[in-house]
């Protein structure tokens, strides 16, 4: 949706000339996708989780090329939500659907102790609100993957391979007025669900949309 686009362009403080929105499921991936100065896979309806093999995403290849040609040649790359469970996917973690643990709305996040040199997550408090919409999971990490944040219904929410290349289950691109433009949308036809009445802002979350850009452009 438009409005979905709007919060990665306001979240990276980008331009529309700066950033290239794709719809893979729609149009697939473009030739020079791997040319830019870094990829952001945002989520999607579809997923990869290993007990939910009816909604594997479409094209499911294509994307696994494209992950494993953004490592090895050492572009950054940021996962959310959908894109946070793809990249361990394909980087031998395993990911699964539990409904028992979705997250909709603001949670509340925890920092582990490898964030503190992190640097997307180093300047957050210990403790921080992220907006989620999921109910796959990463449950195991890949091999070598470093921990960042999680919480005790999702306890890995976030995570980085190497030194450029991050996974995050919750939102950091979504900001609580985001989240309640989205309940009006998809929710037109019903009263809002229960949770929207627990939204609360989350800036600092949100910070880590411009942090990974200073990292692209090696900003300090």
């Amino acid at each position: 949706m438009a409005f979905e686009r709007e919060a990665f362009f306001r979240s990276t403080g980008l331009g529309k000339d700066e950033l290239a929105a794709v719809d893979f499921l729609k149009d697939g991936l473009p030739q020079d996708v791997l040319q830019g100065d870094a990829i952001i896979i945002g989520g999607s309806r579809f997923g990869v989780a290993k007990n939910d093999s009816g909604l594997l995403v479409p094209k499911l290849e294509d994307l696994i090329k494209m992950v494993n040609s953004t490592i090895k040649i050492e572009m950054p790359l940021l996962g959310v939500c959908f894109g946070h469970q793809l990249l361990a996917y394909v980087c031998g973690g395993d990911v699964i659907c539990d409904k028992k643990n979705e997250e909709y709305g603001t949670y509340l996040m925890g920092l582990e102790d490898a964030a503190k040199d992190d640097p997307l997550f180093s300047h957050l408090p210990q403790r921080f609100n992220a907006q989620c919409a999921h109910h796959d999971r990463v449950q195991n990490l890949p091999p070598g993957a470093v921990l960042l944040a999680g919480n005790e219904r999702s306890p890995i929410q976030a995570f980085r391979i190497d030194k450029k290349v991050y996974g995050i289950q919750f939102h950091p691109e979504r900001s609580k007025e985001d989240y309640e433009n989205i309940i009006k949308f998809r929710f037109k036809d019903h009263g809002a669900p229960e949770w929207a009445a627990k939204l609360a802002p989350s800036p600092e979350a949100e910070s880590v949309m411009r942090k990974f850009i200073e990292l692209v452009r090696g900003s300090p």
